[in-house]
């Protein structure tokens, strides 16, 4: 018996895992003071802006959070008559959603993964926890990557901060709530004095870094040997990066274009684009063949299932255990199945959402029809399997990361 065919997944336990690292996260940020940060990371998507205001406001959460742990500002969604005060607000929403992204990204949950499983034997007897550690090595990692590769200098980076006015700083931050800025002030200036961003450019500092925000913390992290099996394995990690890492720089530029299109559209106040300036190279949305094939597939196997069902419904021939309600009800979901697969080739995520309501719908249909309830429970797995093919990547972003 002919059966609709689904081919999609729900994914509570990639979300639930991805809600406890972000929960980890921020229970160790808790107790950390003035430690480096992805400052550079955050600089690549407006290294070519005349914006310098803007270029802070990117950094601000950052500087604030090294600056006093126990500031809590909120001026996402402040506007001031001060247009360098509100480059410098929309320059913090956009370090929120590239925080988002990049948090909740493919690359950051298998490569922090990955470097927390190789540094667990270089920190045997550390009391440094190893989710940490492999988060904070490869922000470190791939800032420096952008340093010595060329992608951004520290001196733009220094130079924009150079041509921000201290008052409008403080307008911004007296604006947002904060009274006394003398504390980040302080910070501040002693920040553009000293410029330890360029120190990221030797490979060797990241593990020095890593062992001075770990000081932070814990009293004595590591031993010698510690520290020399963590250069290793953070050396050895930042080659494997090399070819790879600017997958993730590439496919955030991407969404934050989709974003800035998505709010012209909107007609919501936009005072900047997200991207000033000459544009990241931001590539167009591309899926591996097999993902091509898996969609194209589905939507040909739905168009005939539906096909025949509902010739099968309208002519005079007997259907074995399947009433006309049955299949009509086959052909619907079957239709609904060939336009959620356009949807999807079109990268819309809603295709997906759809096949799994369908797919519960299918498993009804089926058990009505009288398919083995087993079979019928085994179907449902093709919900995972669909899922996974939306995760093959090709040049280092998977058909899901560019969905929309």
């Amino acid at each position: 018996m002919i059966a609709p065919i689904s081919f999609v997944g729900i994914t509570p336990i990639i979300i639930g895992e991805i809600s406890s690292i972000k929960s980890v996260k921020s229970q160790i940020f808790t107790n950390l003071q003035k430690r480096p940060m992805n400052f550079l990371s955050h600089f690549y998507f407006d290294r070519n802006t005349a914006d310098c205001y803007l270029v802070l406001g990117t950094v601000m959460p950052d500087l604030l959070k090294n600056a006093d742990k126990t500031v809590i500002i909120h001026p996402e969604k402040l506007t001031h008559t001060d247009s360098n005060v509100n480059s410098i607000i929309a320059g913090w929403n956009k370090h929120l959603l590239v925080d988002r992204y990049f948090h909740s990204s493919e690359f950051f949950l298998a490569h922090s993964h990955q470097l927390k499983k190789m540094l667990l034997p270089a920190i045997e007897g550390s009391p440094v926890k190893p989710f940490f550690l492999g988060h904070i090595a490869l922000e470190l990692i791939l800032d420096n990557l952008l340093l010595t590769t060329g992608k951004v200098t520290a001196d733009g980076f220094y130079d924009h901060l150079d041509g921000c006015d201290a008052d409008v700083v403080d307008e911004f931050l007296t604006f947002s709530g904060l009274q006394e800025t003398s504390v980040f002030f302080k910070f501040y200036e002693d920040f553009k004095k000293r410029k330890y961003l360029h120190s990221y450019a030797d490979t060797k500092e990241i593990a020095y870094a890593l062992k001075r925000i770990c000081m932070r913390i814990w009293d004595d992290p590591f031993t010698p040997e510690n520290e020399a099996q963590m250069n290793e394995v953070l050396m050895a990690y930042r080659e494997s990066l090399i070819d790879d890492f600017m997958s993730i720089f590439d496919e955030i530029g991407y969404k934050l274009s989709d974003e800035n299109e998505d709010k012209s559209h909107t007609g919501k106040p936009n005072s900047r684009p997200f991207i000033n300036g000459d544009r990241p190279f931001t590539p167009l949305p591309e899926r591996h063949g097999c993902v091509s094939a898996w969609l194209i597939f589905g939507l040909i196997v739905n168009s005939l299932v539906g096909l025949i069902y509902f010739l099968a419904a309208n002519i005079p021939i007997h259907l074995p255990k399947v009433s006309i309600v049955s299949a009509y009800c086959i052909i619907i979901v079957s239709g609904l199945n060939v336009v959620f697969s356009i949807k999807l080739l079109k990268w819309k995520k809603i295709g997906f959402y759809g096949f799994c309501i369908t797919a519960v719908f299918t498993f009804f249909i089926n058990i009505n029809i009288g398919i083995n309830p087993i079979a019928s429970v085994i179907g449902l797995g093709g919900i995972a399997i669909f899922y996974a093919v939306l995760q093959i990547k090709k040049h280092g972003v998977s058909a899901w990361g560019y969905m929309k």
